[in-house]
């Protein structure tokens, strides 16, 4: 017996369109442009009615993606195609020693990429670096853990910030405390700080102005300027006068070398869970997540990750099929052990719109598309051990 040894076996939607009307009696040579067009909008419909069976998850949709975490950031925006999610982990990494270093950032305008001279930082593309002080640069602020994307020299990196810069310069400026003698009142000015009234604002490296140390978070009293915020000290100042965070260095760290990651598992909750918790903005690791399913999906953490990462996100999301088109010899976006069922479930649909003569009834299209994805859908699966654990403890009765 002589096979072909070939597996090539997965035709465009045009041949396999023909296939699904041939099921239902109606040969190629009878096809006009109305039944394309309608063939298309039921393709299409059908790979929606699949994502959105009780059997999901279709495993071939699912992709594992990451989303580095920003201290104080709790919400982040979804691709539009996320239809859901598996499961949730967070990868951290050792960072070493902090670096206390000049303020020299580089920006160039309408560009995210920022470079950064950290002297001897023994870094590589893909590593973690944070920038602990906060420093604003061309119209942005830098502040927590960025991967590292070039390697310039022994002495540079570049990194990505969150949005553009508005001008292309060198240098940088850390927050600057101005007390008032006998004043709670304190005013911090960062240029282009985007904080507002009862935000959280964290001092990271203990700076001492005025007679007031300064450590720890603070909430925003007030917002005079986009360059300057007010907050309010433990104790009044004893003189009036101006000084820098970390006395006007930056402050780096580097992940360690060669350092082995770290995976914990968060769980999801529903918004009701999410809504019940007293205190939405206190930082810590980021033990639970509220995904909501908007058009535009996002995720909400419980805990705010907070400065102990960096903390990168890794998703198990299913995502959206992909359109289906009669042009360009283009495949359908379903695995091969799916084609029989994609067949049949698309000469259903039609069958409803050009019903079939005897024996061929739209009713057994029907059965048949649901024999087929029966058949395929139980294939898809994971073949793993079940596990039952039953909860044991200890029981008392107070009489």
């Amino acid at each position: 017996m002589t096979t072909t040894t070939s597996t090539n076996f997965n035709p465009p939607f045009a041949d396999l369109l023909l296939e699904c009307y041939s099921r239902i009696q109606i040969r190629p040579t009878g096809l006009q442009q109305m039944h394309m067009r309608d063939a298309l909008m039921s393709a299409q419909l059908l790979m929606v009615e699949w994502q959105t069976k009780p059997s999901w998850p279709n495993l071939w949709k699912i992709q594992e993606l990451t989303i580095p975490l920003v201290q104080g950031v709790a919400t982040y925006s979804l691709p539009s195609t996320t239809v859901g999610i598996l499961d949730y982990f967070v990868r951290t990494y050792d960072v070493g020693d902090p670096v206390n270093v000049a303020v020299l950032f580089t920006t160039t305008l309408n560009s995210t990429s920022v470079k950064i001279n950290y002297p001897n930082h023994g870094l590589s593309v893909g590593s973690w670096m944070s920038v602990v002080v906060p420093v604003s640069i061309g119209g942005i602020v830098l502040q927590g853990f960025y991967q590292v994307v070039t390697v310039p020299d022994a002495n540079d990196i570049t990194v990505t910030a969150a949005s553009a810069a508005t001008s292309s310069v060198s240098g940088g400026a850390v927050p600057i405390f101005t007390t008032t003698i006998n004043s709670t009142g304190v005013t911090v000015t960062l240029p282009n700080h985007g904080y507002q009234p009862q935000q959280t604002f964290n001092v990271q490296v203990s700076t001492v102005v005025g007679g007031v140390t300064f450590s720890g978070a603070y909430t925003v009293q007030s917002v005079p300027t986009a360059n300057t915020f007010v907050i309010a000290a433990n104790v009044n100042a004893s003189s009036t006068v101006s000084g820098g965070e970390n006395s006007g260095l930056a402050q780096l760290e580097g992940q360690v070398a060669n350092s082995q990651p770290q995976d914990r598992t968060i769980f999801p909750i529903s918004r009701s869970e999410y809504s019940a918790q007293p205190d939405k903005v206190a930082q810590a690791y980021p033990s639970t997540v509220w995904f909501d399913r908007l058009i535009q999906p996002t995720l909400t953490f419980w805990p705010v990750p907070d400065g102990d990462g960096p903390y990168v996100l890794h998703y198990y999301a299913m995502t959206q099929s992909f359109d289906v088109s009669l042009t360009g010899g283009y495949t359908v976006d379903v695995p091969w052990r799916f084609l029989e069922a994609f067949c049949a479930g698309l000469a259903a649909k039609l069958a409803v719109k050009y019903p079939p003569p005897m024996p061929n009834s739209m009713q057994n299209m029907i059965q048949l598309a649901q024999a087929a994805w029966d058949g395929a859908s139980k294939q898809d699966v994971e073949e793993t051990p079940l596990y039952l654990i039953p909860g044991l403890g200890p029981y008392a009765r107070n009489d």
